[in-house]
């Protein structure tokens, strides 16, 4: 992330010189690279750059047509590995964040009658909201994942049967958090017919016991979403959605929706869909995203790219090792850091100008960490930003130890 910390020009801060990975190159310099969210550097996998080269001279480059009109047989086949590995009938892959998420916003109209938002949430759900059809009031913001206060703004904005839709996303990746979804489902519960959407960029390939995502972590089965309930003649009902039944989270009428990416764990591309088969034909049906599908290229290198997330275990066993090392090793210099299984840790050292001196120290000794400057719940000093990846070895992280304990 360029910020004026950053130790290079614009441009040059822009130039990655080849895929990411645990060492990288910018402007002929080599750095050890602790920035992104290539979890598992399959950006730079051979078996995924083999699948995207094959995909090429096979399909081109791509359809050159609606994704709803003509596409490569690589799109279903990201469809169907990404139901298969959330246990789900069926799934729809989309072109970006954005339309993916605006698509299934879509589906929902007529569900509910307002919007309740974390104020951290992601700028694609944000703009998603922004261009959809049919909403007549803006989306009211919550405090970052503070159930408390989207209770006080859910009674404060809703009158009596009017149903909410909260949306967040499952994990904040600037700023290393889990969205509490347990505490929003004992609140949301008071609420006839409410819905959660979540959007779960950076959790999917990541959190649960087999990287499902953040429902997984609460131990609610993704197959338990996004659902609806099929009629008569094969219509569907706006109104009559599946109410899952949960573990950890107690039994309540909760209705949960969620979108994964492909562009950060998987190392791919797009986003998709998967929910049963009433469901994935309805977004199909009210579906609005005409532009074309992925590159095929890119999604045949999804395909292989999800293959190996969910079928190489000892993939995660690395990332997981690696980021309950790389806690260990802050700890260890007194630095305090949040006890989450994400590959993400952020953390405060003194004020802005601080972290950017660390950040551009750091830089000049080839080791690239992000600040982050002002957001919503981060506070006004910021926080410095480390990802670890499943490739980092302990050296890796004895290096990355070492230059932070000369900055303290």
């Amino acid at each position: 992330m360029f910020s004026p910390a950053c130790p290079f020009t614009p441009e040059e801060s822009l130039s990655l010189d080849g895929p990411p990975d645990v060492m990288v190159s910018i402007t002929g310099r080599t750095f050890q690279y602790h920035q992104g969210s290539g979890y598992y550097s399959l950006q730079s996998h051979p078996e995924v750059l083999a699948a995207a080269c094959q995909a090429t001279l096979r399909y081109g480059i791509s359809s050159g047509i609606s994704r709803n009109t003509l596409t490569a047989p690589p799109v279903f086949d990201v469809e169907r590995k990404a139901a298969a590995v959330l246990g789900m009938n069926r799934a729809y892959y989309c072109s970006t964040e954005l339309s993916t998420n605006r698509t299934l916003l879509e589906t929902l109209l007529g569900t509910f009658d307002h919007i309740f938002i974390d104020e951290a949430a992601n700028r694609s759900l944000f703009d998603a909201i922004k261009i959809l059809k049919g909403i007549t009031t803006p989306p009211v913001r919550f405090a970052h994942r503070d159930a408390n206060d989207l209770k006080t703004q859910l009674d404060k904005t809703l009158r009596p049967k009017q149903r909410p839709l909260v949306l967040t996303d499952g994990v904040f990746f600037s700023h290393g958090t889990i969205a509490p979804l347990d505490e929003y489902d004992v609140v949301l519960a008071e609420y006839g017919d409410a819905a959660v959407f979540v959007d779960d960029s950076h959790g999917f390939g990541i959190l649960g016991g087999y990287a499902r995502g953040t429902l997984e972590f609460f131990d609610f089965p993704p197959r338990r979403a996004n659902r609806t309930l099929q009629v008569s003649e094969g219509l569907l009902s706006d109104s009559a959605f599946f109410s899952p039944s949960k573990s950890i989270m107690p039994q309540t009428p909760v209705r949960y929706y969620f979108s994964a990416m492909l562009g950060h764990a998987v190392g791919g591309y797009g986003g998709v869909l998967p929910g049963s088969e009433t469901f994935v034909q309805r977004i199909i049906e009210r579906s609005i995203d005409e532009s074309e599908p992925p590159p095929t290229p890119m999604v045949a290198a999804t395909v292989k790219g999800l293959e190996l997330v969910f079928e190489q275990t000892d993939l995660r066993s690395h990332l997981k090792n690696n980021s309950q090392l790389l806690r260990k090793k802050l700890r260890g210099l007194g630095i305090e850091v949040g006890e989450t299984p994400l590959p993400i840790v952020t953390f405060q050292l003194g004020s802005s100008y601080n972290m950017r001196r660390i950040q551009r120290t750091l830089a000049r000794e080839g080791i690239l960490i992000s600040y982050f400057p002002r957001l919503p719940g981060l506070g006004p000093d910021g926080t410095l930003h480390l990802t670890v990846f499943a490739t980092h070895t302990p050296e890796h992280l004895d290096r990355l130890a070492e230059a932070l304990k000369n900055e303290l």
